[in-house]
């Protein structure tokens, strides 16, 4: 399974704020506009399959069974290191954790789902 995930760029939150609260979601050509990808990684299914396991990946909170020491421990926020810092700086992208309007997509096979975070979970974007 292939996910990506796109923080929204700094200098465009007014435009965010527009199509998040106004009555229509982001066309393609916005995203791309708009959104850095600050995530594409092939995952295993069993690891992340949903976006709100995403999303706990990128808080810092997803819980992942360590063999070693036969214990559940939290992953880290792949993006909360120096390397994941400086990507997100020269992306011009102003947070490390997930948030409201940020986007997640998700590869399965010949299926594609594209997500934006709202405050209280995940709506699925549809395009035309």
């Amino acid at each position: 399974m292939k996910v990506k995930v796109f923080y929204w760029k700094e200098d465009h939150e007014e435009r965010l704020l527009d199509w998040r609260f106004g009555d229509c979601l982001p066309d393609l050509g916005d995203v791309m506009d708009d959104y850095a990808k600050v995530y594409d990684q092939e995952t295993e299914r069993d690891y992340v399959c949903s976006p709100e396991q995403i999303f706990a990946l990128f808080t810092g909170s997803l819980p992942r069974w360590n063999r070693h020491n036969g214990a559940y421990e939290k992953s880290p926020n792949p993006l909360a290191n120096p390397d994941g810092q400086a990507k997100l700086k020269s992306l011009d992208v102003g947070h490390t954790s997930m948030s409201v309007g940020d986007i997640v997509m998700i590869k399965e096979e010949q299926r594609t789902m594209v997500y934006v975070c709202e405050s209280v979970g995940f709506h699925e974007i549809k395009w035309q």
